[in-house]
C-alpha cells in the first residue's frame, strides 16, 4: 500500500490541497523527468520481448482472454454505465474508445518491481498494442 507512487499522489494532493505553488524551474525539470517515464517503459518492455522465445510471444489463452476483456467487455460495460445519463454522443464516445485502450505501459516495470511476471505483461502490452490498430477503427464504426 506505500509504495512510491501512492506516496507521490498523497503528498501531491496534499500540495494541492493546501494551495502550494512549486516554483516554476521545478515544475519544469519534474514534468521533464515524468515525461521520459513511457519510453523508458517501453525500452523495458522491448528488453523484455528480446529475452522471450517466438513461442511465449504467440497469443495464448491468457492473452486471449485478457484481450477480449480489454477490447470486447471494458467498452461494453462502458456503454452500459453511460446509458441512464444524458451525455453528449461524442462524450460517450470517447469514453468508450479510452475503455478500449491497450495495457498501460508501466504494468510491465510495476510486474517486475513487485515480483511477477513481467514477460507475460510485456507481451500482453505488445499484443494489446498491435491489436488496437484493429480493434480501435472497427469500434469507432460500430459506435459512431
Amino acid at each position: 500500500m506505500f509504495n512510491p507512487p501512492m506516496i507521490a499522489l498523497v503528498i501531491s494532493l496534499i500540495l494541492v490541497f493546501i494551495n502550494v505553488k512549486l516554483p516554476s524551474f521545478l515544475v519544469t525539470d519534474l514534468t521533464e523527468l515524468g515525461d521520459t517515464n513511457v519510453p523508458l517503459a517501453l525500452i523495458f518492455i522491448g528488453f523484455a520481448i528480446a529475452k522471450t522465445s517466438r513461442k511465449e510471444l504467440l497469443p495464448n489463452k491468457e492473452t486471449v482472454t485478457l484481450s477480449l476483456s480489454r477490447f470486447v467487455l471494458a467498452p461494453l460495460t462502458m456503454a452500459l454505465i453511460m446509458m441512464p445519463f444524458d451525455l453528449p454522443s461524442l462524450l460517450k464516445q470517447v469514453f468508450i474508445i479510452q475503455a478500449a485502450m491497450p495495457a498501460m505501459t508501466n504494468a510491465a516495470v510495476m510486474a517486475l518491481e513487485y515480483k511477477a511476471d513481467y514477460k507475460f505483461a510485456s507481451i500482453s502490452i505488445t499484443q494489446t498494442t498491435l491489436l488496437m490498430l484493429l480493434v480501435i477503427p472497427i469500434l469507432m464504426f460500430i459506435i459512431s
